[in-house]
């Protein structure tokens, strides 16, 4: 874009800025920034925010919180592109679009003046600033039509909406039902990737992959310590990457075959939603304005605090247990306590929301629910729960084995021999358990009929997400077929005493975790996934999940008005 034109446009934004909180919105990233950077040059009073869809998620929950604030002395001029068109509450008394299809027009127009309280309100629109846009043109041109013949009036949001706008359909990828299959496991894939959906949501001919920046130093061997956490990684249009790569800022990306991360020589085999580390130090992002391939600043890296508890991949290689809620509860809760209490939590909620609910499918949720931490259990993980707690000042008022604690240091899992088990959850030591005999006889015992097992045991290792369809080890050392999730095929789970239930030692069989075995994980979970459609099956994870937290939180048993 001629800097000109985006001269000229910043200096009617400036005129136009009455002191409160004036919004742009254009159609592109490169727009916006040469848009914020021009504006802060001419007003330093006037606080600048950028905000499109190339930031940090660090950063950008800073500037959504900062949009959230009082307006300061002299104003708020936000910048923005689409992203801010839904799920974003802001009211601007003067509003600058681009022209934009008529149902992006709409949007934004909802955008300026939306409580209604001021008298001078006013929405300002200009011609495309670039013909590079990512709208049809002939949209483009039908919103510029209606707009010229408003001009000067007075209208609503409704009287948008309204108007009889021709707009071209998009067309979006259709989702079949294997991708829908694919979609209901939560498994990353691969490259250690969660699957991509922006095809089925909005027409792309530019996907994106995701680049995060780290220290080199952290690189070794092709393993790595710490891999950046979700906040701290950067959605990038894949031939912006490309081009900003080629020019040399070392780069790595995960292959899978020799389960190393290893450095990008062709720029051309980057893929969709591939993770791309970066070299910190080659620059390519600003805090301020977002994925920035000609900056050659350091780029800030994720502390090694903030690696905790963000996703399944933060802190594994450190062997710290991604256990959801297991710390930083507001009391030391026993493991027996805390299931028996799920579990009547689980029937209490359906009981009221689903009283009709065949009796042996109650029971199977219900026991679901009770046997939900059995993992829990492990001695590695309650000698990790207990140095956390002691780490950060909390001593455990007696005999375990506890489900919830108070403290809030790291949840590290290892052996007695002091060996990090890498990404260990307990999920899959409940399943383990609970697919042997006793466990069986416990189910059993429990109410459910013999053909509901199958549901119980699934609803068990998937109440995080982590065991649906097909699992797979978030670490690249998990990937050998010998290992899962901190567990070693052929190792011995201990045995231990629950309540009235007894598990004695067992083996820890990885392989029906495999592809082709009858017994397999996979065909189990498809099946239900046949026998129940996905919407069932994860409603039925939800009453687990909620049981677990209401027991967690002390909550009374839900009871029908």
């Amino acid at each position: 874009i001629p800097k000109p034109t985006i001269a000229r446009l910043a200096d009617a934004i400036a005129s136009e800025h009455l002191g409160t909180l004036t919004l742009v919105i254009v159609n592109t990233v490169a727009a916006a920034t040469d848009l914020a950077v021009s504006l802060l040059k001419k007003d330093p009073k006037t606080q600048v925010i950028l905000l499109h869809s190339r930031f940090r998620g660090v950063e950008r929950k800073k500037l959504i919180d900062t949009l959230r604030s009082p307006i300061p002395p002299g104003g708020r001029i936000v910048i923005s592109t689409q992203v801010v068109e839904a799920g974003v509450d802001i009211d601007a008394t003067i509003l600058f679009t681009e022209a934009a299809p008529w149902s992006s027009i709409c949007q934004r127009a909802g955008r300026c003046n939306r409580a209604g309280l001021t008298q001078e309100a006013k929405l300002i629109w200009f011609p495309p600033l670039t013909n590079k846009g990512p709208y049809d043109p002939g949209d483009v041109e039908a919103s510029t039509v209606a707009l010229t013949a408003l001009e000067g009036q007075s209208v609503t949001s409704e009287d948008l909406l309204r108007s009889d706008i021709a707009q071209t359909e998009d067309l979006l990828t259709i989702l079949r039902r294997r991708d829908f299959t694919r979609l209901f496991d939560t498994s990353p894939d691969l490259s250690g990737m969660d699957i991509d959906i922006a095809m089925f949501i909005r027409p792309s001919e530019d996907l994106d992959l995701t680049v995060a920046w780290i220290d080199p130093v952290n690189i070794n061997d092709g393993r790595i310590e710490n891999k950046p956490s979700e906040p701290w990684r950067c959605s990038v249009p894949i031939t912006a990457a490309r081009d900003w790569l080629k020019d040399g800022p070392r780069a790595w990306t995960y292959d899978p075959p020799s389960g190393r991360w290893q450095i990008v020589r062709r720029v051309n085999d980057l893929k969709p939603n591939h993770l791309v580390l970066v070299d910190k130090d080659a620059g390519g992002y600003l805090p301020e304005f977002g994925f920035a391939p000609k900056s050659k600043t350091p780029v800030t890296t994720e502390p090694l605090a903030a690696t905790i508890g963000n996703s399944i991949f933060e802190g594994a290689s450190e062997g710290i247990a991604q256990d959801e809620g297991s710390t930083g509860q507001s009391r030391w809760q026993r493991l027996d306590l805390h299931l028996d209490e799920a579990h009547q939590q689980a029937s209490a909620l359906l009981n009221l929301l689903a009283p009709g609910i065949a009796e042996g499918v109650h029971q199977a949720v219900a026991a679901a629910a009770g046997y939900h931490d059995l993992g829990k259990s492990h001695e590695d993980w309650q000698r990790g729960l207990i140095d956390a707690n002691r780490s950060s000042g909390f001593v455990s008022p007696g005999d375990g084995p506890w489900a919830k604690s108070p403290g809030t240091g790291r949840l590290a899992i290892r052996t007695p021999e002091g060996m990090r088990r890498r990404g260990f959850r307990h999920e899959l030591v409940s399943a383990l358990y609970l697919r042997t005999d006793e466990g069986k006889e416990a189910l059993t015992r429990s109410g459910v009929p013999e053909e509901h097992h199958s549901l119980a045991i699934y609803l068990v290792g998937a109440h995080h997400g982590h065991l649906r369809i097909q699992p797979r080890d978030p670490l690249a050392e998990g990937r050998d077929g010998q290992s899962l999730m901190g567990l070693r095929h052929g190792e011995t789970l201990p045995g231990f005493s629950l309540g009235s239930d007894s598990f004695p030692e067992t083996e820890v069989d990885l392989t029906i975790f495999g592809m082709g075995s009858a017994d397999s994980w996979s065909r189990a979970a498809l099946n239900l996934f046949e026998r129940w459609g996905p919407f069932r099956l994860a409603w039925f994870e939800l009453i687990v999940r909620m049981a677990d937290w209401r027991s967690s939180a002390g909550d009374t048993l839900p009871e029908a008005k």
